[in-house]
This record gives C-alpha cells, sequence and structure tokens, in this order.
C-alpha cells in the first residue's frame, strides 16, 4: 500500500481541465488553490454546504445530487447521464472555467 496520491500535484497538471469531487473540504481546499474548476457530486455529511460554497464562488458546478445523508453512511443517489453530460458541458466551456485564472 503505497497511502495517499499527490492531489495537489495531479491537479496542477496542464491536461486536467476539471475535478470531479465529493465535496469533501480537503478536495475543494486542493482544487481552489490549484485553480482547477470543480464538478461535484455530493454523498453526505457537510457537502451540501460546501457545494453551495462552490457554487457561490463561481468555481464549479454540480451534477444534480438532490438528496444527501445526513448521517455517516455513505450513500450515493443515481444520477442521471444528462446530468453529467449538462455540467461537464458546463464545466468546459461555462462560468467556471472563465474565472479560473482569478482562483490562483
Amino acid at each position: 500500500m503505497t497511502g495517499w496520491a499527490p492531489q495537489v500535484e495531479i491537479l496542477q497538471h496542464p491536461s486536467i481541465g476539471g475535478f470531479l469531487s465529493h465535496c469533501g473540504w480537503n478536495s475543494m481546499l486542493e482544487a481552489m488553490v490549484t485553480g482547477v474548476p470543480l464538478m461535484t457530486w455530493l454523498l453526505y455529511a457537510e457537502h451540501c454546504y460546501n457545494e453551495k460554497l462552490v457554487e457561490l464562488l463561481g468555481i464549479g458546478v454540480g451534477v444534480g445530487a438532490e438528496v444527501w445523508n445526513s448521517g455517516s453512511e455513505i450513500t450515493s443517489p443515481i444520477i442521471g447521464k444528462q446530468n453529467i453530460v449538462e455540467a461537464i458541458q458546463i464545466l468546459t466551456g461555462g462560468s467556471a472555467c472563465e474565472c479560473k485564472p482569478d482562483l490562483v
């Protein structure tokens, strides 16, 4: 077992155009520090609040997870293909990418 991946180094690679995140606080900070726009798929706990912050800051877009578990058990709502396609289209050509230079 090798431990954690060097997430910040990965996100700094020029081929990275976006980051699909569960909206955990550390993942959000890593994306913000590197200026990578987020596509958010919240799961549980505080993730719903973190996703709202991403939307308010204009640094990402949600895939449309409307239901989350407020406890500690991980649940993953079914997200339709169209939701993901729309989020990718926004991420690659919408407001989230336009503000990327302002993040760093």
